[in-house]
């Protein structure tokens, strides 16, 4: 159990959000369901009020969290968990409030609720579900009348406010925590995947949308450029201008592409451009688009004209699995046209 909580968990930090929050509802629920168990058994050997429905609610419960976390393991459906956790756990524990169990102390597992919710659910559905879930808490321990129809527990109003008091607030530090969570996240995946010099991807980056874009079955068309006698920039202007000469080109290069294309700074002087779902002929119109645009480019240097070239290589493949062979493909027609004059785009 523990082996598998932390491969689950290792391998949620390294995945998308909403995969984070589908482990963290599942450890939640696993939690939960030992819990279940446990009190479930202990009531059956204590008297306590409501000791039958008590102990046939837990059982219930352990169960129906057991199939969830069954039918989790096999589906990988993450909203699912989020969902039954949230949901299912929302009425568990205003029925526990409701009817107090042994010594009125079952109020007590409220507290934590509302943290939960946000941790897995995220902002605004944690919000939404904690607020109702607060109002309905509020009108439960204020308002029993409201619900007369059952024998609902009565309790101390000091801890009425206790509890309502710190629900609220670690609700609030909650969304707080997150929200600056969320913040820091943001912050370092500008820092691991995009490129500092240019803002471009990076090849991690690069690499984790190819992933995507081949798990959801998408043709991938790729056209890897090089600046042409970049190291002839570099020793006659200095590398502050090879700087520059490298950002005139990545920013060539975005302007021409769409909103779901990839651009990337491959290494050094070299790009690598990613074009899903188009063919090779468009993709050609792409690489000349940006080919003639960088030969037109102009940088004033120290009073000199000074102008750049690029050449480009295209690979194109439906179906593809193993996008590694088709960068392979592109960066061996780019060889291509640096040995046939370079300044030129090569395809097959």
């Amino acid at each position: 159990m523990i082996k598998l909580i932390k491969e689950k968990v290792y391998s949620a930090f390294a995945s998308n959000e909403l995969k984070r929050r589908g482990v963290a509802a599942l450890i939640m629920l696993i939690s939960a369901v030992v819990i279940h168990f446990y009190m479930a058994f202990k009531s059956i050997n204590t008297e306590i009020k409501y000791q039958e429905f008590a102990t046939t609610f837990l059982l219930t419960m352990g169960i129906a969290g057991t199939m969830a976390i069954i039918y989790y393991q096999f589906s990988k459906n993450n909203k699912f968990i989020i969902s039954y956790v949230s949901i299912v756990y929302f009425f568990f524990l205003i029925i526990l409030t409701a009817f107090g169990m042994a010594h009125n102390n079952a109020i007590l597992w409220v507290m934590i609720f509302p943290q939960m919710l946000i941790a897995i659910g995220g902002i605004k559905f944690g919000s939404l579900m904690g607020s109702i879930f607060i109002t309905t808490l509020y009108i439960i321990l204020n308002y029993p009348e409201f619900i007369n129809f059952m024998d609902v527990a009565i309790y101390d109003n000091s801890l009425k406010i206790q509890v309502l008091t710190i629900t609220i607030a670690a609700y609030f530090f909650s969304v707080v925590m997150e929200t600056s969570r969320l913040v820091a996240k943001k912050q370092l995946d500008i820092i691991a995947y995009k490129d500092p010099l240019t803002g471009l991807s990076n090849r991690r980056s690069a690499y984790k949308k190819m992933s995507e874009l081949v798990s959801n079955e998408r043709d991938l068309t790729m056209i890897l450029l090089d600046i042409d006698h970049f190291k002839s920039i570099n020793d006659k202007y200095g590398h502050s201008v090879g700087d520059d000469a490298i950002c005139i080109v990545a920013n060539k290069i975005r302007n021409v592409l769409r909103e779901e294309d990839i651009a990337c700074r491959w290494g050094g002087e070299e790009y690598l451009v990613v074009l899903p779902d188009t063919n090779e002929e468009d993709a050609y119109f792409v690489a000349e688009r940006i080919r003639k645009s960088i030969e037109s480019s102009i940088m004033k240097i120290e009073d000199k004209d000074v102008t750049m070239t690029i050449s480009a290589g295209i690979s194109s493949r439906k179906n593809i699995k193993d996008y590694e062979r088709l960068i392979e493909e592109a960066d061996k027609y780019l060889y291509q046209s640096k040995l046939e004059g370079r300044n030129k785009t090569s395809k097959k």
